[in-house]
């Protein structure tokens, strides 16, 4: 069974998310988490398939979960894709050091989210 970890701060970002992973990927279990702390900890637990992980979030940013997330040898092989809003040059050198397997840009278009949600998921829906 897939595992998705959703870290974001927007409980409506976390809907939207875990709409569409229901809906593209039946059999998806989905997991949330409000900010950065919680995220390390719901991934050292639950070995998530994939991180969807947002930067800007109360108690620990999504920049510094990843690093922790990436410096763990339990957790350094869960893909984090970095879901954000923050696109310019010098917040993308950040979320490129951070460790994270792949960023998209908020607003995202639907198909792009899924392909590269699918790209770390692959067909384990079938």
């Amino acid at each position: 069974m897939t595992t998705v970890l959703i870290v974001d701060d927007m409980e409506q970002n976390r809907k939207l998310f875990r709409i569409i992973l229901e809906g593209e990927f039946p059999g998806c279990t989905v997991l949330e988490a409000e900010n950065g702390a919680i995220g390390v900890e719901q991934a050292r637990l639950n070995k998530p398939d994939l991180v969807l992980m947002d930067v800007r979030m109360p108690e620990m940013d999504g920049l510094t979960a990843t690093r922790r997330l990436k410096a763990d040898p339990d957790t350094a092989a869960i893909p984090v894709v970095i879901v954000t809003s923050s696109m310019d040059s010098r917040a993308g050198n950040k979320i490129v050091d951070s460790g994270c397997d792949d960023q998209i840009g908020k607003p995202f278009q639907f198909a792009d989210f899924v392909s590269r949600v699918r790209r770390f998921l692959g067909d384990q829906d079938e």
